[in-house]
């Protein structure tokens, strides 16, 4: 059905429309299209955009921050020696006595690396408790 024709009119409408449909219809101003296309703004703005960009900017900026000042090396508020690079001649002319803990720590590495390690024992015994059996008993049949 038509939304326009119902079963039961009702005559005091029909009457209604129809006057209205005599009346003229209002004028319209010739600049009318005009103003309405001028009051539409030439870019749209969106500030919640804006908003999320800059707060996700800083957060990120604030983050690799506290990451830098976690990350760096401080040693009980002094700041870190330069390193210096050493010649061949300071870097022979080192004290033997240093050597003689690394020696005798590599000998006995090398003792412990030649020495035959012991071998594996389970600590459950090999055999299952249980036994299988490929046949269903007679009693259980029944």
């Amino acid at each position: 059905m038509h939304p326009e024709k119902r079963p039961n009119p009702d005559p005091s409408l029909e009457l209604l429309e129809a006057r209205l449909r005599t009346l003229p219809r209002p004028p319209i101003p010739a600049d009318l299209e005009a103003r309405l296309l001028a009051a539409i703004p030439a870019k749209r703005s969106i500030p919640q955009r804006r908003w999320g960009v800059r707060v996700g900017a800083i957060s990120a900026l604030a983050a690799a921050c506290l990451l830098a000042v976690i990350a760096w090396p401080w040693r009980g508020g002094e700041y870190p020696a330069p390193k210096t690079i050493q010649s061949a001649s300071q870097v022979a002319s080192r004290p033997t006595e240093d050597s003689a803990p690394i020696a005798s720590l590599r000998a006995a590495r090398q003792v412990l690396d030649e020495a035959e390690p012991p071998t594996f024992t389970w600590p459950l015994p090999e055999s299952s408790p249980i036994r299988f059996s490929a046949s269903i008993p007679a009693d259980l049949l029944d």
